[in-house]
Parts: structure tokens; sequence; C-alpha cells
């Protein structure tokens, strides 16, 4: 990414990761501990690469500032880092029990045969509209 013609000195992105949403999992703690972190690291990773807003315009963040991220209701403010949240969340996973630990082999999915012959009846038509309209044209 490059930089755009316009900066700002600061912007405040809301939103929130709610432990009452992993309470409702039902998962054992540990899982629900993972998912935490894996949820942290997610916004640590996104901060450092940056932000593609909607006006198509791109947020980026001053080179090493890591999120910073406000825990409620103490008002508590942690700095997000990659590094030692990706530890972190390694450690969790060695600590969880193996039946609860993610697939090692890649998990293929596969669209039934209903859901593929939807998909070339849309392509046929896309097909078919572009080919009306060329001849119209023409």
């Amino acid at each position: 990414m490059s930089p755009l013609d316009v900066a700002v000195r600061g912007a405040v992105l809301v939103g929130a990761v709610s432990l009452v949403g992993f309470r409702n999992l039902r998962l054992p703690q540990e899982a629900r501990e993972v998912l935490l972190a894996l949820a942290l690291l997610g916004l640590a990773l996104q901060h450092r690469e940056g932000y593609r807003l909607r006006s198509g315009a791109d947020l980026i963040p001053e080179e090493a500032a890591p999120l910073k991220v406000k825990a409620l209701p103490s008002g508590e403010v942690f700095a997000l880092e990659v590094e030692p949240l990706r530890e972190e969340l390694d450690q969790r996973l060695k600590r969880l029990p193996e039946d609860l630990r993610w697939p090692t082999e890649p998990i293929v999915l596969r669209a039934n045969e209903s859901l593929n012959e939807l998909y070339q009846k849309a392509l046929l038509g896309k097909t078919e509209r572009a080919k009306l309209k060329r001849e119209r044209e023409e």
C-alpha cells in the first residue's frame, strides 16, 4: 500500500469482542481462550496491514504503532502486538485437549450436485446475456 494525499492525526476504530458471546458458545474454557487469542491476533494483524475503507481510501497506521484497545468496564488500555499474541495463541493451542485441537490435514469443502447445477445455470445465464448484448450492439 502507498499513502494517500490526506493524513489524519488519529482515528478511532469502534468494535467489540464480546466475552459473553464466547461464553454462549458453550465450549470448554480452554477453547474459548484460544478463540479469544485468535480474534485478538486477527485484530492486530489487520491493524499492521492497514484498512481498506468503503470510500476507496486506505488507512495505514504509523510504523510500529500497535493497536490500542480498551477493556470495558475497567477502561484499561492494552496494546495488541502481533508476535506476543502469536506466541500466546501457540501456547494455548498446545494446552488444548486433543479432541479440541484443529485438524492438521486440510479440510476440502465440495458443493453438492444441486449447488453445482445452479452454479452452471448461472454461468450459462451470464454467457447468454453477454451474447445478446453483443448482438444488439452490432
